[in-house]
């Protein structure tokens, strides 16, 4: 009980810290409909299975294009409200988004009824929530939730928003590495994404369980790659599988050409600097401690950052990935488990032990 008031003292000081420069950052901003969009047209008049609809609610509409050039993520939705219960489960709107490197826009919020339409973004009231999941396990991303809950919606509204999400983070340096879901919770009648890019990006694609390959056509000289009339599959992992199996139709596309490229991105953000004083004088101390033992120094060594550098991983932005320098882990006593590992490896190469960081991921494990 005492560990946690700590922590949660701990993250207090933090946001008292943060919040003030991320205020301007987390607000939601408005702002027309893009310029860069590629020439899309769904067909509205379309109705999908009446028994597929198990909310009360189908997307008439889901629209996602990327703009690589421009690091923004313009997203389409309609939404066809059919009965009571798709009042209650399509009536609120949410964004995740990181305000360290990211800014939210919207475009639209119109509600259509009996032929009139509705706008509802001059009045939108967002509430930024907090979304801290793994909090738990005392990590600290320090992203948000814009929430908005719409009132007075009916049966047979139609509720069409549109918004942007600008910025990546600066640790991947721009490349592209993402993938892209073909899978939907509800109903989907229109169904479109691309990715925009310049002709000079060498992209490729990795299609997963019977996904389709883009179209690739040029547009206002760029290279769109779009998938349009896409057959969506359900989200339903119930099947006995393994937990590290993703069974949900996808695409994979990357700028990285190999995995040396990945392994040569991961050498440079983790770089192991010198160590300062504070942390020279603590090496100082061990190597005394041990007494010219190295297999006493490596003890020491591990036990020290074990036991006194405790586990918190305040991993903001580029943090993500990029761990913390020694000394600042030193100085604060605390790091997550990179963090941690560069000041082990710092420590224990001080004395001529070689040591060096591995990633591995703890879910899937040898499937990597």
């Amino acid at each position: 009980m005492r560990l946690i008031n700590r922590t949660l003292k701990l993250l207090l000081s933090i946001l008292l810290i943060t919040v003030p420069s991320l205020l301007q950052a987390q607000k939601v901003s408005t702002s027309p409909i893009p310029s860069w969009l590629a020439p899309y047209s769904p067909d509205l008049t379309q109705k999908p299975n009446s028994k597929n609809i198990s909310d009360g609610y189908y997307l008439l509409l889901l629209e996602e294009q990327r703009q690589a050039e421009l690091k923004c993520n313009y997203q389409h939705y309609i939404r066809q409200i059919v009965s009571e219960a798709g009042i209650q489960n399509g009536s609120e709107i949410s964004v995740d988004y990181d305000p360290q490197y990211e800014k939210l826009t919207f475009h639209k919020i119109v509600i259509r009824r009996n032929g009139k339409e509705i706008n509802r973004l001059p009045e939108a009231r967002f509430k930024l929530l907090q979304k801290e999941q793994d909090l738990s396990r005392f990590i600290y991303s320090g992203t948000y939730t814009a929430y908005l809950i719409l009132e007075d919606v009916r049966k047979g509204d139609q509720i069409e928003y549109a918004y942007s999400i600008t910025g990546d983070n600066p640790i991947f340096g721009g490349k592209l590495d993402t993938r892209l879901y073909f899978v939907a919770y509800e109903p989907i009648v229109n169904y479109y994404k691309n990715l925009i890019v310049s002709p000079g990006r060498h992209v490729r694609f990795k299609l997963y369980n019977g996904a389709a390959p883009p179209h690739q056509k040029t547009w206002n000289g760029l290279t769109v790659y779009e998938w349009n009339s896409v057959d969506v599959g359900e989200a339903d992992n119930s099947s006995y599988v393994p937990s590290w199996y993703n069974p949900f139709i996808h695409v994979q596309f990357s700028e990285y050409a190999s995995w040396k490229e990945v392994a040569e991105w991961g050498m440079k953000i983790n770089a192991m600097p010198p160590p300062g004083p504070a942390l020279a004088n603590k090496i100082a101390a061990l190597k005394k401690a041990a007494n010219g033992n190295k297999t006493s120094y490596l003890l020491q060594a591990l036990r020290f950052v074990q036991d006194d550098i405790r586990y918190m991983g305040i991993e903001m932005g580029e943090y993500s990935h990029r761990p913390n320098t020694p000394d600042k882990v030193l100085a604060q006593r605390f790091g997550d488990c990179k963090d941690k590992a560069l000041l082990l490896c710092t420590i224990l190469r001080a004395n001529g032990i070689p040591a060096s960081m591995a990633y591995v991921n703890t879910d899937r494990k040898g499937t990597i």
